[in-house]
């Protein structure tokens, strides 16, 4: 990870923010072989990656049953399949440099007999389009939850290690401190002015 900054530098790409969605994409994109510039207001991973619990958890907000409701079933089923593909993704790329991943397992708790019913209801039919949840009829945390919907593989991982590990791989040159402010139209291309704290 090159941290230099020049005047006028020319890339393939320039990505707005290093923490982990700009360092995967930044990563991504160089290992396809394009030169990649990333931007970063603050520091890598400075922003809602550092902040985070670094929890990876399989699906949306809300319940299978309400997404497939609100976006059909097809969609529904497209959807959670990327975010079992994003969360294994990303256990591989943790493991591979070196960061803990752990899997713990995740638990979407009923607290209401409404929400119990979809959490039964999304644990079926997420069954029947192939994903494997368990529905706990009992709390499993003996709290006063109506039930859970239980997913063995999800995880936790430290997201800013994660961040710098990944803009570490590949090159990849970042600029901290620098503040993307606009974009020009610049030929065939597109130039980024950007503010650089000293």
């Amino acid at each position: 990870m090159d941290t230099s900054v020049s005047s006028g530098e020319a890339c393939d790409v320039v990505v707005v923010g290093a923490g982990i969605v700009g360092a995967t994409v930044a990563v991504g994109l160089a290992r396809r072989g394009l030169s990649v510039a990333v931007l970063e207001a603050q520091q890598v991973a400075g922003g809602a990656t550092g902040r985070s619990a670094g929890i990876v958890a399989t699906g949306l907000p809300g319940h299978y049953a309400r997404a497939v409701r609100a976006f059909g079933r097809e969609a529904a089923r497209t959807l959670w399949a990327l975010t079992v593909e994003g969360r294994e993704r990303l256990a591989e790329a943790a493991r591979s440099l070196g960061i803990a991943w752990k899997r713990t397992g995740s638990l979407l708790l009923a607290s209401t007999p409404e929400e119990a019913d979809s959490l039964r209801a999304s644990a079926e039919m997420l069954r029947e389009d192939g994903f494997e949840p368990r529905w706990e009829p009992e709390d499993p945390l003996e709290r006063g939850f109506l039930g859970a919907l239980r997913w063995a593989d999800d995880g936790v991982v430290d997201a800013a290690d994660l961040t710098r590990a990944l803009l570490a791989s590949a090159t990849v040159t970042v600029h901290t401190g620098t503040e993307a402010l606009s974009l020009e139209k610049d030929g065939d291309g597109i130039r980024v002015w950007a503010y650089r704290r000293t």
